[in-house]
């Protein structure tokens, strides 16, 4: 998330930084609408979709939060984006598809420590998804399986390798109530 607003601090005038802040969450929770489009689309007609996409971005938790400078908005977007990627990567098996979930996963927690739900969310679905599929394909749903989690721990680790040696001596960063 400091990631995304920091692109507006490219003035030295407070003001117009904390407007772009502004205008930067307004895209990042309007963002909601592809991936909240993209995952409808699988179960839902093409004009359902939409405009359930559409509604979800009046929802009150995003419509709510759009205007403030807080993680909220980046996390559902990505809560989104990483479930409709987590849907494709179980459903298809395809490798790097769960490469991007492990990416993705790690970034919602990073965002979010509630983010941390999605891991077990993840595991449950990749294993029933392997029950269903027979014994024959357990071989590359475990190694899919493991990727995800290898590649979401290195994008933690990072971070708190990068906290510890630069910012703080606290893994996550500091945390003020």
């Amino acid at each position: 998330y400091p990631l995304a607003i920091s692109t507006a601090q490219f003035t030295t005038n407070t003001q117009w930084a904390y407007v772009m802040t502004k205008i930067i969450n307004v895209l990042i929770s309007t963002a909601i609408i592809f991936p909240a489009f993209l995952l409808l689309k699988k179960f839902l007609a093409d004009k359902q979709s939409l405009l359930w996409a559409s509604i979800a971005a009046f929802h009150p938790s995003v419509f709510a939060f759009a205007p403030y400078v807080m993680s909220e908005n980046l996390f559902y977007t990505l809560v989104l984006c990483s479930t409709l990627v987590m849907v494709d990567a179980i459903k298809t098996q395809r490798t790097h598809l769960h490469l991007l979930a492990g990416i993705l996963l790690g970034a919602v927690f990073l965002t979010r420590t509630l983010g941390l739900l999605f891991i077990p969310i993840y595991i449950i679905a990749q294993s029933m998804h392997m029950k269903r599929s027979g014994k024959g394909t357990i071989k590359k749903h475990l190694l899919n399986l493991v990727i995800a989690a290898v590649i979401a721990g290195i994008f933690v680790m990072s971070w708190m390798i990068y906290n510890i040696s630069f910012a703080s001596d606290k893994p996550l960063g500091v945390y003020t109530p």
